[in-house]
């Protein structure tokens, strides 16, 4: 090529260059260049993408008998226009249309690649002094295509650019051509056109008299897709450590625990025991990958550590929310037993039956008698008084005080009753923002005690992605065990830890090198995503689809490794049940959600050992999942 164009230009005096696949080619289709773009603005002004799609659409139209193409600030304001029927907020124009430029431009320039050998010839063609000029057919106004020359060195080589946004005319029509030629006056006769449509800048210039030479980049494929970069590891992961792929929605959580305190311009964050060790540990290690600081703390803390300091000392008008909560069956002994207190401060303990399980407790005469019980009342007192005190000295000692205006907690989540705990123990005065993994079932919330499932919740509604992550969501809290006993209670500053059964050290264990894998993958798929720019949308799509193959493919593999565990952590609060009955299960599967059902249907039939089914099953839905993920625009 270089041999030839050098020799036809050598003979002319103005160059027309095309941009797009002759002067630089990208790494992925323009489709999915406009489909991040879409995201980035859906995300922003918090539409949902088809509509930004549609937008898009009915924004470009365009009175041909006018102009060919609109320009790009007609088009922003046909947008702008639409979305202010989303926001009504929405004012002012000019950071709207700054906004939709610089985010198009950052996602070119993750793609863009400099074709050198066409470079090498214009450089020549301009040290002998040809004009030239970029002439394209392109939505985008010059200022773009300044931006991105100037990233990628090659401004100079440019005596002026025509694009179709801006003069009205397009390529593909000809009437660019005729619009240049007497704009500048110039003579066709001593015009060359490079590019690589046949129609564009091959048929159309010849039909106004411009030499034609029609460039074709034939560059190998030598980078991966990013649905194969994230198949690779999926792939490698669901053969050796098929937990692991729980890498995918962790790298989620953090990214938009990051997000969270971007905007919030948060200082702090506190990470609850003991799921939040690990969380703290991946937090901490993308911080520092990331370049950003802030302080992480580490809130040792339980649904019995803190239940104590969260209740009113006036056992008559504590309503034992958070008991009543998690069950309505509950004997005298386990309510006593909770509190931390002994049968013998009730003084009716001999006459009555304190291990017999009472349906309606907290209705029961038995509830109200001990209630009422003056003994029992005053050592409740004792308790609750003493343990404030205790939980005060704790929170202070990693800087938590009464008089902080908010905090900002994490932790895996499900009901939030540890920050319901720690917002009735500051009596409601301090603004608590609980950020969790997921959130379900009966959570309570108000303008002071906030409540986010990062990765799915059903408050106020189920997110997208709720009966994807909610399957099977207790292997996580395995997954996630800590390298210590539950918290018990407080004194003199000091958190007093339970014993670290036998069962709990052997669990940590078994999954130290799963969590040293998904600190790696985590770290990959940091780097990954810093090289391109995404929405969350993507990201949280992308994630999802990977974690429901994860789920319906339930290999045998998996089945192994969760067997090896099944029985070492309870799984269920205030009982000692530790294992499910799948006959239970099969009963419920017809109201599951389609990829709870799958999930659920190949445990049994790996557990009635028809292993050979399930794993040819597995494979065909695996292969077509597969498949279908690699063809994905991401």
């Amino acid at each position: 090529m270089k041999h030839t164009l050098v020799n036809l230009i050598e003979k002319k005096n103005i160059v027309f260059v095309d941009c797009f696949d002759t002067l630089v080619y990208r790494k992925c289709s323009s489709v999915t260049v406009l489909k991040r773009w879409f995201y980035l603005i859906a995300e922003k002004y918090a539409i949902d993408v088809s509509v930004v799609k549609e937008i898009w659409n009915l924004s470009t139209k365009t009175n041909t008998q006018i102009r060919e193409e609109l320009s790009f600030r007609t088009v922003v304001y046909n947008i702008f226009s639409r979305v202010q029927y989303f926001q009504k907020e929405l004012h002012d124009f000019e950071e709207f249309y700054t906004f939709l430029l610089e985010s198009y431009i950052k996602i070119e320039l993750d793609v863009l690649v400099l074709n050198n050998e066409l470079c090498s010839v214009l450089e020549n063609a301009k040290m002998k002094g040809k004009k030239i000029y970029l002439v394209s057919d392109f939505y985008m106004p010059q200022d773009f295509f300044e931006c991105i020359f100037q990233k990628l060195n090659v401004r100079i080589l440019f005596d002026g650019m025509y694009i179709s946004s801006d003069v009205g005319y397009r390529k593909n029509s000809g009437l660019m051509y005729k619009w240049l030629l007497k704009k500048k006056d110039m003579d066709a006769h001593n015009v060359i056109m490079i590019g690589d449509d046949k129609i564009s800048d091959y048929q159309r210039p010849k039909e106004n008299g411009i030499l034609a030479y029609r460039i074709k980049i034939t560059h190998s494929k030598s980078e991966k897709t990013i649905n194969e970069k994230l198949m690779e590891i999926f792939e490698r992961q669901f053969n050796e450590n098929p937990l692991t792929n729980y890498s995918f929605s962790l790298y989620l959580f953090m990214k938009e625990l990051l997000n969270y305190a971007d905007k919030n311009e948060l200082e702090d964050i506190y990470f609850c025991s003991r799921e939040g060790e690990f969380f703290k540990e991946i937090f901490d290690m993308l911080m520092r990958q990331n370049g950003r600081t802030i302080r992480t703390h580490y809130l040792l803390v339980s649904r019995k550590s803190t239940l104590l300091p969260s209740l009113n000392k006036d056992i008559q008008k504590e309503e034992f929310t958070a008991l009543k909560k998690s069950t309505d069956c509950l004997s005298l002994g386990e309510f006593i037993a909770t509190l931390g207190l002994q049968p013998e401060d009730y003084s009716l303990y001999k006459k009555a039956d304190i291990e017999k399980v009472i349906p309606h407790f907290w209705t029961s005469k038995e509830f109200e008698s001990i209630k009422g019980d003056r003994m029992f009342s005053e050592k409740y007192e004792i308790a609750v008084v003493n343990e404030k005190k205790e939980f005060e000295k704790y929170l202070e000692s990693i800087g938590i005080r009464r008089d902080n205006r908010n905090i900002t907690i994490v932790d895996i989540g499900w009901k939030g009753t540890i920050q319901d705990n720690l917002y009735n123990y500051f009596e409601g005065n301090m603004e608590i923002n609980g950020l969790y993994y997921g959130i379900e079932g009966d959570v309570s919330i108000s303008s002071q005690n906030r409540k986010w499932g990062l990765v799915y919740s059903d408050v106020p509604i189920k997110s997208r992605y709720f009966s994807v992550y909610s399957t099977n969501h207790r292997m996580l809290e395995r997954l996630l065990q800590a390298s210590h006993g539950s918290a018990n209670c407080y004194r003199d500053g000091e958190c007093i830890l339970a014993e670290y059964g036998e069962k709990e050290k052997r669990l940590y264990d078994l999954m130290k090198e799963n969590k040293q894998c998904i600190l790696k993958t985590v770290t990959r798929l940091n780097k990954i995503f810093n090289e391109i720019t995404l929405s969350t949308i993507q990201i949280k799509e992308f994630t999802a689809y990977l974690h429901e193959t994860y789920l319906m493919c339930y290999t045998r593999k998996l089945y192994l490794e969760e067997s090896n565990f099944s029985n070492l952590m309870l799984m269920t609060f205030g009982t000692n049940k530790t294992s499910v009955d799948y006959l239970d299960i099969l009963k419920s599967m017809v109201k599951m959600p389609k990829v709870e059902r799958i999930n659920k249907l190949f445990k049994g039939v790996r557990r009635v050992h028809c292993s050979f089914i399930s794993d040819v099953l597995v494979k065909v839905i695996y292969q077509f999942r597969k498949k279908r993920f690699l063809q994905m625009e991401i």
